[in-house]
Parts: structure tokens; sequence; C-alpha cells
């Protein structure tokens, strides 16, 4: 069986991890988030006390975890807060109109010529791709 630490060094390649639990009904609640330590306990992740993911986790005492490795690489800021690289750029044949942010249901998109994709914000969904009369938004390569 590998250790705590070979637990947590395989969920560091990989980055970015679904996280779910059992709501109030006996559904399944599942979020993106990533283990930012580890010690002879155990891994651990953040959370706020008033989120339902924390009181899921205390109440019901499980958690399903699953990782995924995509190609966008990830970095993590001084906080060890995970930064991750958009799936989408916008170009410079940006219009400035305005449908990739309205399109987007993550808030991900900043104004400004050209707009512009917050990587710690996106989940890489498509919406803005599909949005965009210019055709500005394009998948990085």
């Amino acid at each position: 069986m590998p250790s705590i630490e070979e637990v947590y060094g395989l969920f560091e390649t990989v980055g970015c991890c679904s996280f779910a639990t059992l709501d109030d009904r006996g559904g399944v609640d599942s979020r993106i988030a990533h283990f930012f330590a580890c010690d002879g306990e155990g891994l651990y992740l953040r959370t706020m006390s008033g989120k339902p993911f924390y009181r899921q986790m205390v109440e019901g005492g499980k958690l399903s975890v699953c990782g995924e490795h995509t190609q966008a690489p990830c970095t993590w800021d001084d906080q060890n807060m995970p930064h991750f690289q958009p799936g989408f750029h916008i170009t410079d044949d940006c219009i400035g109109c305005g449908a990739c942010a309205d399109a987007c249901t993550h808030k991900a998109i900043v104004p400004g010529q050209p707009y512009r994709i917050l990587g710690e914000r996106c989940d890489e969904c498509g919406n803005c791709h599909n949005a965009c009369p210019a055709g500005a938004v394009v998948e990085k390569a």
C-alpha cells in the first residue's frame, strides 16, 4: 500500500481533483479542488467552514476523490492556492463585444482589448469559444 506521501505526490502530479460528498438528500455534490499539504496523519485540502462542502464532510464523514491529469500546467501561489492555465485564450482578433464574458458561467473573463481569461476561474467548458462571433477565442496548443 502506498504511503500518504506517495499518494500526495500522485495528486500533485495530477494537479486537479474532483471531490465528492453526499448532500442532505443522499445525492452527490462534487467540486474541483486540490490537496495542498500532507503529513503522517493525512492529506489536507481547503474549504471554508460556512460552505456546504465543509458541513457535508464533517457530518457525513465521507469524501470521494478523483484525479484528472490535464495538459494545462498548474502553479501554486505563496498561499499554496492553485492557478491553472486556461485551455482557451483570446487573440487580438477580439472585437470587444463581451459575448464571451456573457457566456462564461464562472466569471473567468476580464474585459479589455483583447478580453482575457483568468485561469484560476476557467473550467475549460468552451462556452466562450462557442459564443465568440469573431472566432477570437481559441484552444491553447
